[in-house]
């Protein structure tokens, strides 16, 4: 099982606080935002933000996703030194 796909039978339990996630995958933190910010930019999982407090859902089905190119900003600065 991918990463992308445990984090999203979490998520199907119910929306989770990014510290939870971090705590229940035992993933490093950098590893966790990224997967988290890949799902995020399929459409897959909303992000929620409130006073000190981030927490993630999946997008409901009967709303419309629009996909959005995931774009690494340290490969284009890269690129754009090449």
């Amino acid at each position: 099982m991918t990463r992308d796909e445990a984090v999203l039978k979490l998520l199907h339990l119910g929306p989770m606080r990014h510290h939870e996630m971090l705590c229940v995958t035992g993933w490093p933190t950098d590893e966790t935002r990224e997967v988290l910010r890949g799902l995020r930019h399929a459409g897959k999982v909303v992000l929620h933000t409130a006073i000190g407090e981030r927490w993630y859902e999946l997008v409901p089905e009967s709303r419309p996703v629009v996909e959005k190119p995931y774009i690494n900003p340290h490969s284009a600065l890269t690129a754009a030194w090449a």
